[in-house]
């Protein structure tokens, strides 16, 4: 199978996802009509998707699967805003003496994503335990998972509106 134009073949996606999207592309190969490939992916795939999903929530996945990568277009006294995740793990890599430039990639695990500041983010170096904002990679998941599903009718909100669901009674 040739894969082109999806998260499975960027390099700043997160080893997590690019595993649930092959295991997608797996369940879809083995059909051979149009009303198969609808029909694995509000079934079979859909349960993938809960899988790792469930996974996340749970925090059974390592946060280095998770490591999202990012260029840095500017160096950091530059970007205007802390906001932006990068800037949030250039922060902290700059703390700790190690200084990043303009040109320069960060990865970095998403701890935090609904604060402001340099707490939303954790760079790969310090990232080995920590612990990651589920919530917001749950909803990245299922962006990713719908770039596959949503032609064949699978939408974003019915990925994630099982996982709204367990986040609400956990809260």
């Amino acid at each position: 199978m040739k894969v082109r134009g999806v998260e499975y073949r960027r390099g700043d996606t997160p080893v997590y996802f690019k595993l649930c999207q092959k295991k997608i592309f797996e369940a879809l190969s083995k059909c051979d009509t149009t009303e198969e490939l609808r029909k694995t992916a509000s079934t079979q795939c859909l349960d993938i998707f809960h899988e790792f999903a469930n996974r996340l929530e749970r925090h059974d996945v390592s946060p280095i699967e998770l490591l999202i990568t990012r260029r840095l277009s500017k160096n950091l006294g530059e970007y205007r805003f802390e906001r932006h995740l990068s800037v949030s793990a250039t922060s902290k890599l700059d703390e700790q003496g190690l200084k990043l430039q303009a040109g320069q990639t960060v990865s970095y695990v998403i701890s935090n994503y609904r604060t402001s500041g340099k707490n939303r983010a954790i760079p790969e170096e310090l990232a080995e335990n920590a612990r990651y904002d589920s919530r917001r990679y749950v909803e990245l998941l299922a962006d990713c998972c719908a770039t596959l599903l949503s032609p064949l009718g699978v939408q974003k909100s019915l990925l994630l509106s099982r996982s709204e669901t367990l986040f609400a009674r956990s809260c």
